[in-house]
């Protein structure tokens, strides 16, 4: 059995910050998946691409 713990990590807001903390988690090894979430689809799909989020809403 593994210790190793994971999170998932849903980002609302993809603007500068949002973008900024998606980028960073991706590089953390405590988490697992990422969603991402915003009313600006496009902003939301780029941000999708560039850090290989697992979704968006």
């Amino acid at each position: 059995m593994s210790d190793k713990k994971e999170i998932g990590l849903a980002v609302v807001g993809c603007g500068t910050i949002g973008r900024i903390r998606a980028i960073m988690a991706r590089d953390y090894p405590g988490v697992g998946w990422i969603g991402l979430c915003d009313i600006n689809k496009e902003l939301g799909h780029k941000l999708l691409q560039d850090c290989k989020a697992d979704f968006f809403y």
